[in-house]
């Protein structure tokens, strides 16, 4: 792949995966295909057939069928691997935020302490704490501490407010506030003025698979919190799907069939202005798509690929993911754009699951992280204007990316 030889040796990357991870990632797969024979086993293989709830008119409940027709095209546009630093001190890239990386213990023991990290004047300022998330408006970020505080702080790192936390952890950011879970559920948190608010739970036909409780148990709150996606059995037609919940009016506004259950997170993307989801549906085998559902209800799909760990840009104009290539077992880092749906592949390529990618604030750039061994990992910084990519970390994750 032209460019990516270039790439490769600047970041350190090797040939060969290494056999321990090898034999994980053999086993990982032989449980995932088992998993799928077992539902398959159960009578739910086929496409499911549905039926609106006895409680809901046929009129007030968007039905869709999925197309896997593949309208998008595919471009290379491969990222100019830079080796100076210096080139970024010409551009305020903003503040980003840097953690352990979790991926193996000798990993997350690499690095002492997470840190925010401004790149064009190259300053790092240490942070004790964990959990991180910025705010919708990109100005400040929250994180947890093990005693059981939560801390809010700005750019530079000054805390802004800090409250007692009850063994939860965050979720995201939305309209005036967070998104906490725990076992106990799901709960909003004014970190301000420490208004505290137990979200709706009981939602209809909601449903937690038996052994992916750590993967379905999760409801995807909008940020204005009027609006909540989550996976729900249809008992009448024996079939799965997500739901979108209209929480003030009490109904179901749309459905979206799902063939059945996978290993690979909750799929959900909100925009910053809980306008729109994007939400990725298994379709079965290796194949996925891509779907922007409105608050409306109004359905659309927009990519037909195998795409993992996916970002929507906070434009709200492109999605950033991995194309995962299965003849090279690799992943492509590409962009898609949503309205033209022309498809870029950048030529960066990982050989290990791949995590988000995360936006810059202008959407101008994108943060990745490359894991080159089971003990070694690079940040790299894309700055997808000037076609330019740098490392600028290494044994860490970024989790975050501040104006």
């Amino acid at each position: 792949m032209p460019g990516y030889e270039q790439q490769r040796k600047l970041l350190g990357g090797r040939d060969e995966i290494p056999p321990k991870e090898r034999r994980i990632r053999e086993v990982q797969k032989s449980i995932f295909i088992l998993l799928i024979f077992m539902f398959a086993a159960s009578g739910c293989n086929n496409r499911p057939i549905y039926s609106t709830p006895a409680h809901i008119t046929s009129s007030d409940v968007t039905e869709i069928s999925i197309s896997t027709q593949k309208d998008e095209q595919i471009f290379e546009q491969c990222i100019i691997a830079a080796s100076n630093l210096a080139i970024l001190s010409n551009k305020d890239y903003g503040t980003i935020i840097i953690d352990r990386d979790n991926t193996s213990l000798e990993l997350y023991q690499k690095l002492a302490k997470p840190y925010l990290y401004k790149p064009h004047i190259n300053e790092k300022i240490s942070i004790d704490g964990y959990g991180f998330s910025v705010s919708l408006d990109s100005t400040m970020y929250a994180y947890t501490t093990d005693e059981n505080m939560l801390f809010v702080a700005n750019n530079d790192g000054k805390i802004i407010s800090k409250k007692p936390i009850q063994y939860e952890y965050i979720s995201h950011w939305v309209n005036n506030g967070l998104i906490l879970q725990s076992g106990n559920g799901h709960m909003f948190l004014n970190p301000f003025n420490g208004e505290r608010k137990k979200l709706i739970e009981n939602l209809p036909n909601r449903y937690i698979p038996q052994g992916f409780g750590g993967i379905y148990q999760y409801v995807s709150f909008d940020p204005t919190l009027t609006r909540a996606l989550y996976f729900a059995w249809d008992q009448d037609g024996h079939a799965v799907y997500f739901s979108l919940w209209d929480i003030p009016n009490h109904k179901e506004i749309a459905r979206i069939p799902q063939l059945g259950f996978t290993d690979v997170g909750f799929p959900a993307e909100w925009s910053s202005d809980g306008e729109q989801t994007i939400l990725r549906v298994w379709e079965g085998g290796d194949r996925f798509t891509f779907l922007r559902i409105h608050k409306d209800g109004a359905i659309e799909t927009v990519l037909n690929e195998n795409g993992f760990s996916y970002a929507l840009s906070p434009d709200n104009e492109k999605l950033a993911f991995w194309l995962h290539d299965q003849d090279k077992e690799m992943w492509d880092l590409s962009i898609a754009d949503l309205y033209t749906k022309q498809v870029i592949n950048y030529c960066i390529e990982s050989k290990y699951f791949p995590i988000t990618p995360i936006w810059s604030p202008d959407s101008h750039n994108l943060l990745i992280e490359l894991i080159t061994d089971a003990a070694n990992s690079v940040v790299v910084l894309i700055d997808l204007v000037k076609n330019l990519a740098v490392q600028i970390g290494e044994d860490a994750k970024p989790v975050g990316w501040l104006k």
